[in-house]
C-alpha cells in the first residue's frame, strides 16, 4: 500500500465563513492577522510545533502550513525561515472566498509523488501544539498492519496535556494540566450523550484514494469517535454532513462494506502525551477547567513526550508574563469557595494576556454538561503567587 502522508498546522487564517458548508471548526470573530497575534503565533510555532516535527522519528511525512495569503511580508519572511530544517514543507498560502476547498484533498495533489497513493493521511497539528515524537511513527505502524486496510478512519489521541501560558515569577514557564488521564471522568454530550476525551493535536484522517477524497480540516475532534458509529443519531451538523459525504463517496466507488465503529477508529495515546498551548489569543477558558490539577512546568520532565523548544520559550517568556495580582484572579475563578464558574475564568484569563487578546471575543463554550465526579481536582497553590 501506497501511502502519503501529509501533517497541515493552520496559522493565522482569517475567513469567518471557514468551512462553514460543513459546520466546521470556528476559529473566533476576532481578526487573527492583528500585528501581534501574528507575532504571537510565530512565537507559538517556534516553540512547539515547529521543534515537536523536527523531532519526529519518523519523518516519513510532508508537513504543510496553512496559512492566510494576506499575512504581512515580515510575518511571511519569518514563516519561512521556521519552515526550514527538513525536507518536504511546502506553505500553502489561503485566500478567502476564493474557493480554495481545503477540506477535500485536490488542494495537496501537487505534493503526491509521481505515483499517485493508495492512500492519503492526514493529520493536524496547530501552531501552538506539539505532537509526541513517536506519534508519526505509531499512525504509520498502524495503518502499514491494517489488513485489509478499510476504506476510511479516524485516528487520534486522548493522551493530551495542557500548557497554560500564564508565566510569572512563581511559575516562569508557566503550569501544565491534564485534558484527559487514565480513570478521570469524561463529558458528555448534552444532545448525542458520546464522550468527550480527544483534543485536536494529531487528530487524523485515513481515506482510500482518490474514492474519499477528504481531509481532515473541516472534521471536529471533538466527534473523532462518532461520525462513523452508524448505530446511534450523529450528535451535529458536521456529524450528519460527513457521514452522507462519506456514504456518497461509498455509492459511488462501489463499497459495499463499510467499517464498523471499531474499525473506524485508532487511539494513538500510546505514542506518549501531545502538548496543547493554552494562552491569550485562542480564548478557551472552558479548557482551563477541564480536568482541575496544575503544576508548574519546571522543563523537559513537564511534558516529556514532545520536543519542547525551550530555548525559545525562555527567549519569548516576556510576551506571555503575568502579573501576581492577575494569576490569583484566576487561581479564585478556579477554586473559589463558589466552585468553578466560567464566566469568572474567561474576566481572569482575558486580564492575564491583555497583550495577545486584544480585541478578540471568546469562542462559544462546546455544550458539555458538567463532569461527574473529579480527578485530582487540586487547587493551585494556596500560598501568594509573587
Amino acid at each position: 500500500m501506497k501511502l502519503a502522508h501529509f501533517v497541515i498546522t493552520r496559522f493565522c487564517i482569517r475567513d469567518r465563513e471557514w468551512l462553514a458548508h460543513l459546520d466546521g471548526p470556528w476559529f473566533g470573530a476576532a481578526n487573527p492577522l492583528r500585528r501581534r497575534n501574528v507575532a504571537l503565533r510565530l512565537r507559538l510555532l517556534e516553540m512547539t510545533c515547529r521543534s515537536a516535527l523536527l523531532a519526529q522519528t519518523n519523518q516519513n511525512f510532508t508537513w504543510v502550513l496553512v496559512a492566510d495569503a494576506n499575512l504581512p511580508a515580515a510575518a511571511k519572511r519569518r514563516l519561512a525561515e521556521l519552515a526550514t530544517g527538513r525536507d518536504r514543507v511546502f506553505i500553502h498560502e489561503y485566500r478567502a472566498g476564493a474557493g480554495d476547498r481545503v477540506d477535500t484533498l485536490g488542494w495537496l495533489r501537487h505534493l503526491f509523488a509521481a505515483q499517485a497513493p493508495d492512500y492519503v493521511l492526514t493529520t493536524l497539528c496547530d501552531d501552538d501544539d506539539a505532537l509526541p515524537r513517536r506519534y508519526i511513527e505509531t499512525l504509520q505502524s498502524h495503518v502499514a498492519g491494517l489488513t485489509p486496510p478499510p476504506p476510511f478512519k479516524v485516528l487520534a489521541s486522548r493522551n493530551t496535556l495542557q500548557w497554560n501560558m500564564a508565566f510569572s515569577r512563581d511559575a516562569p514557564r508557566g503550569w501544565v494540566s491534564p485534558w484527559r488521564t487514565t480513570g478521570g471522568p469524561v463529558r458528555r454530550h448534552r444532545d448525542g450523550g458520546f464522550h468527550v476525551t480527544i483534543a485536536s493535536p494529531g487528530f487524523s484522517l485515513l481515506c482510500r484514494y482518490p474514492a474519499f477524497d477528504f481531509s481532515v480540516l473541516g472534521m471536529k475532534p471533538v466527534l473523532a469517535q462518532t461520525y462513523f458509529d452508524f448505530r446511534v443519531p450523529p450528535p451535529m451538523a458536521n456529524a450528519a454532513i460527513y457521514r452522507e459525504r462519506f456514504l456518497r463517496a461509498a455509492r459511488d466507488a462501489g463499497v459495499t462494506r463499510l467499517p464498523n465503529s471499531q474499525d473506524a477508529f485508532f487511539d494513538a495515546s500510546a505514542a506518549g502525551a501531545s502538548v496543547m498551548g493554552n494562552h491569550g489569543a485562542n480564548l478557551q477558558p472552558h479548557r482551563l477547567t477541564a480536568f482541575g490539577a496544575w503544576q508548574r512546568v519546571a522543563g523537559a520532565g513537564a511534558f516529556p513526550d514532545a520536543a519542547i523548544d525551550w530555548g525559545a520559550a525562555d527567549r519569548h517568556s516576556r510576551h506571555f508574563r503575568r502579573g501576581a495580582r492577575a494569576v490569583r484572579r484566576l487561581e479564585l475563578a478556579l477554586h473559589g469557595k463558589k466552585g468553578t464558574r466560567l464566566a469568572a475564568v474567561q474576566r481572569a484569563w482575558r486580564r492575564l494576556a491583555p497583550a495577545t487578546a486584544g480585541a478578540a471575543k471568546a469562542q462559544p463554550r462546546q455544550r458539555f454538561a458538567a463532569p461527574t465526579g473529579e480527578m485530582n481536582a487540586k487547587p493551585l497553590p494556596t500560598r501568594p503567587v509573587r
